[in-house]
């Protein structure tokens, strides 16, 4: 969801939903990237956005990268916050680079691609009014 919800601009990694255009001008499920947000301790921060946009079948891959470039990067006992400060964002937009609205050509073994998390059926856009749109 691209509401706040989730609260992903606090979090230390956060995701939020969205969709680009994929083969065939379809759509693909989503996400974009938040890093280095906070919500502690009256600290309140909100994370930089990491200006690509992943298919969210290859989410699980691209947190897994963030967190290993954070382990081998990392000066000793450095929190995930100020590693992102001192790196900065652009080491992690060239880090996913190769996500951004990346999605296989549609096909029968590709499809799951275009299909939201436990979905049996080609994701799509449907705008209209929600929950926090009241």
């Amino acid at each position: 969801c691209p509401n706040g919800c989730g609260r992903h601009h606090v979090a230390n990694i956060g995701f939020q939903g969205g969709s680009f255009k994929g083969d065939k001008n379809r759509d693909v499920p989503s996400y974009e990237v938040f890093l280095a947000g906070n919500f502690e301790g009256g600290d309140v921060s909100y994370g930089q956005r990491v200006p690509v946009r992943i298919a969210s079948k290859q989410a699980p891959e691209a947190l897994k990268r963030i967190l290993e470039f954070y382990q081998s990067h990392r000066q000793d006992g450095e929190p995930f916050n100020t590693f992102v400060s001192r790196v900065g964002i652009k080491a992690f937009t060239e880090l996913l680079g190769d996500f951004d609205r990346n999605a296989p050509p549609l096909g029968p073994g590709t499809i799951s691609h275009y299909m939201d998390w436990e979905r049996t059926v080609l994701y799509e856009v449907q705008r209209g009014e929600g929950e926090c749109a009241v």
